[in-house]
Formats: structure tokens, C-alpha cells, sequence
């Protein structure tokens, strides 16, 4: 009884407590109420990659007027005669387009969200502008045939006017690369995005198959015009090539069982090809305008069949460039930061992973820290590492961040394979 005497009291006074302190947050110089965020509106897009119309070029300008991030301003060679933007070119926006299909909240604007898929031989580019002020949770089908798809969302979004002096800041671009996916036959891609209020998306897919046999068409290709200058050179790196062409099958995603063997083979006839081909150009036996061509092809060749296997392993790499804060203690250089991530969402494992910058890419000058890779032993499924370096550029060296390439290598299947990530 005396204990529960004794507590009465200082009940009621945190409870008066409790009561001024909470009266004291509501009072509206201290906690001004704040306006509920505007709630996400739902809308689902359909593309049919199996049927095309033709359409001018620039009727994506049209498309472009009005929206909150002013591409065409932005890009002030936007027009028929100059040269394109690189979104647009990145995009592959051509003549022909692929009918979409929008189902959207009958409340809205029909305008909500707009949509238009050129089509181009390495695939399709998907165009979203929410021109509402609110997010927009996409839902996304692509209906298209059997391939080795790679998925990337360039995004457009328009920060608010510099507070100082009131003027627009340029857009904020970001590259996001999507897991990829293989398609045995004919099928639909489904995937999820949020696009912010005003913003403008460029989703692409690749069909990383047909993009790999082409570049080793090409490089077969190039080999023959070399033959007017050296026929030696030519009709030895035709050969090498000949012995791996009936591998090509590996690249089809209806050849699963034997793929990876011939993988190897498609390697060793790359790895002999890009050897001699370099060797020939370091003695002047080629010249380079005769032999860059060949070893640019093989290199697409080379990155295509790395892509191919982290589809098949489930892995999904991206580089992230920023600009960093420049030290005092080297006061002529920029600082940039590039981080090189990996991701494991498959069901099997890979090893003797690499994590690095492609220091070939980097223009002339440039210092990359550390200057050797990141190694790690396995990367199990579910798992992800990523490795940041430190890059620092003369002033006045002209550097963006295209400039910076990823150079990541794993081995699976019993073979070494190398993906080559991309920034914006």
C-alpha cells in the first residue's frame, strides 16, 4: 500500500509532463504539418516486338514536347541534318517502332504516361515519360522471340531550379543495368520500374545472340578487305576464324547442353585471331586502319560470349562514376570515384572472380588507384562484391564518365569469361 501511495504523484507529474511536451510539438512555429507524399498511380505497358510500322524519326521530338525534362533542349543538334544526341543514339531510335499498349487509372490524363519502342537489329528501346506529378509504378511485357536478352534503364530526371540564382539545373542521368534473361522461344519479358514524377526512361533490351554473331561475322568480313593489301595475314586470321564458325551455335539459347564447350572452342579461335591480329599491327605488317577493325569486332565477340554465360550464371555487373572531392595534395587533378559491383541472382555459383577498371579505356594521363584488381575466390548465389577505385585526371584532360569501363572476369562452367560494364 505505501508503494502504490507513494507512486501516485509521480504519475501525475510525467503525465502533465507528457501532456506540455506534446502540447509543445503541436504548436505550429515548432512542427509545421507537412504535406502527405503524392501516392504512386499504377499503369502496365505492352510491347509486340513481332509486329513493326514505319514512322518518321523525329516523331519522338513530339513525343518529347511538354514533358518535365526537356530532351530536345537538351540536346541542341536534335534535328535532322546534325548530329544525333547520345541518348537518342544510345536508344537506337530509328524508322521503325514496335505498337505499344498502355492500361492506365481511367482517373488520369490519357497522357500520364507515354510510350513509344523503336526497333532496331540489336533489339528494342522502350521510351517511358511520366509527365504527371506523381510516380508511376510500370509494369513492363515484352513480348518478343527466343535470345540472350541484356536489360539497361537510362533515366532522365530534373532536379529543381538552383536556389541561388533561380536558373534550371541540367537533368541527372542514371544508367541501371537490369538482370538479364534468357528466352528458350518466343515469350514475354516482364519487369517492374518506378518512374519519378517528370521523369524521362529509356529502357533497352539486346539480344546479346545475334550481336555476338554478327561481330564474328564482321571480323570474318574485315579480314577480306584486309586480303587487297595482305593476303598472307587475311587468309591466315580467315582460317583461324573458319575453325570456329561452326561453334556459333552456342550463341542460340535452343543449345544449352553442349554450350559451354563450345564456348571453349569459340575462345581459343578468338584468343589465336586477337593475338596475331595485334602482332601483325605491332610489326606494320597491318596497318591499323586495316587491322583495328578486326580486333575491334573480336573484342564485341569476346564480350558477347561473357555476357551470354553471366546470363546463363545469373550475374549482373554495373559501374557507378561520380565525381569525388579533389585533394589538396594534388591540386592539378580531378577526383572521381568509379565502384565496380557483381551480383550473383543465379543458382550456381562462380569463381576466381575479378574485380577491375578497363585501364585501356582511360584517356591519357589518367591515374586509377588501386592499379591492380580486386580478386575474390567464389561468389556464392544471393552474394554481391564490388570494388571502388579512386581515379584522378589532369585538369584540362576531357573526361566523362563513358570514358570509364568496368573489366570484370569469372570463371563458370569450367571456363574464363569477362563482362565490360558501362557507366553514363
Amino acid at each position: 500500500m505505501l508503494v502504490t501511495t507513494n507512486l501516485k504523484p509521480k504519475l501525475l507529474t510525467i503525465s502533465i509532463l507528457f501532456c506540455i511536451t506534446l502540447t509543445a510539438c503541436q504548436h505550429p512555429l515548432t512542427a509545421l504539418p507537412q504535406p502527405a507524399p503524392a501516392s504512386p498511380f499504377t499503369v502496365s505497358v505492352e510491347v509486340d516486338t513481332s509486329r513493326l510500322q514505319a514512322v518518321d524519326p523525329e516523331e519522338v521530338r513530339d513525343i518529347l514536347k511538354g514533358t518535365k525534362v526537356d530532351m530536345v533542349a537538351l540536346s541542341p543538334h536534335f534535328n535532322s541534318t546534325a548530329s544525333r544526341p547520345d541518348w537518342y543514339e544510345w536508344g537506337r531510335f530509328s524508322n521503325r517502332v514496335s505498337p505499344t499498349s498502355l492500361k492506365i487509372d481511367p482517373t488520369l490524363p490519357p497522357d500520364s504516361i507515354k510510350a513509344y519502342a523503336p526497333r532496331s537489329l540489336d533489339g528494342t528501346t522502350l521510351l517511358l515519360i511520366n509527365t504527371t506529378e506523381r510516380p508511376a509504378k510500370v509494369s513492363l511485357r515484352l513480348k518478343t522471340g527466343a535470345g540472350f536478352y541484356r536489360m539497361e534503364h537510362l533515366s532522365f530526371t530534373q532536379p529543381p531550379p538552383n536556389p541561388d540564382t533561380k536558373e534550371a539545373v541540367a537533368p541527372q542521368a542514371s544508367l541501371l543495368a537490369l538482370a538479364g534473361v534468357e528466352l528458350p522461344q518466343t515469350g514475354t519479358i516482364s519487369r517492374t520500374l518506378t518512374l519519378e514524377a517528370g521523369q524521362v526512361s529509356l529502357v533497352r533490351y539486346t539480344e546479346i545472340g545475334s550481336l555476338t554473331r554478327r561481330a564474328y561475322q564482321t571480323a570474318l568480313s574485315h579480314t577480306a578487305k584486309l586480303a587487297y593489301r595482305n593476303a598472307s595475314a587475311a587468309n591466315r586470321l580467315r582460317a583461324i576464324l573458319k575453325e570456329g564458325e561452326p561453334y556459333l551455335i552456342a550463341v542460340s539459347p535452343t543449345r544449352t547442353t553442349k554450350r559451354f564447350a563450345s564456348f571453349q572452342r569459340l575462345l581459343l579461335s578468338y584468343s589465336e585471331a586477337q593475338s596475331r591480329i595485334r602482332n601483325y599491327m605491332q610489326q606494320n605488317r597491318v596497318q591499323q586502319e586495316d587491322g583495328k577493325p578486326i580486333s575491334d569486332a573480336l573484342q564485341q565477340f569476346e564480350s558477347g560470349l561473357g555476357e551470354i554465360g553471366g546470363i546463363s550464371a545469373g550475374l549482373n555487373a554495373y559501374l557507378r562514376v561520380t565525381k569525388g572531392t579533389d585533394d589538396p595534395t594534388m591540386p592539378n587533378m580531378h577526383a572521381y570515384t568509379a565502384i565496380v559491383t557483381l551480383a550473383s541472382g543465379g543458382t550456381k555459383g562462380v569463381q576466381n572472380v575479378t574485380l577491375d577498371i578497363d585501364r585501356k579505356t582511360l584517356p591519357s594521363g589518367v591515374l586509377c588507384v588501386p592499379s591492380e584488381p580486386e580478386t575474390f575466390a567464389a561468389l556464392a548465389p544471393g552474394q554481391t562484391v564490388r570494388t571502388t577505385f579512386h581515379l584522378r585526371v589532369p585538369m584540362g584532360q576531357e573526361f566523362s564518365s563513358r570514358m570509364c569501363v568496368g573489366d570484370v572476369s569469372y570463371r563458370f562452367s569450367g571456363i574464363l569469361l569477362s563482362l565490360f560494364p558501362q557507366s553514363w
